[in-house]
């Protein structure tokens, strides 16, 4: 294999451990969204902190997809 084959095999192997744990984080945060908008409404402090995270926390599922895709095309 070639170090260009290497660093590209390992960027996919990070990007995979990653958006493991990054869908777990999405996952959660929305629930917890969910139920604060159910039992605080939109309105509420902790509300808005929490969606202000998930909104960040979707943002780095797009620029993951985003590279994943990028990655994907690159064939040996």
């Amino acid at each position: 294999m070639s170090n260009l084959e290497d660093h590209v095999k390992a960027e996919r192997d990070f990007l995979h451990d990653l958006s493991n744990h990054l869908t777990i984080a999405h996952g959660m945060g929305g629930f917890v969204l969910s139920a604060l908008e159910k039992s605080v409404g939109p309105e509420d402090k902790q509300y808005i902190r929490m969606k202000k995270s998930a909104d960040a926390v979707q943002e780095m599922v797009n620029i993951i997809n985003k590279r994943r895709n990028t990655i994907k095309v690159m064939t040996f």
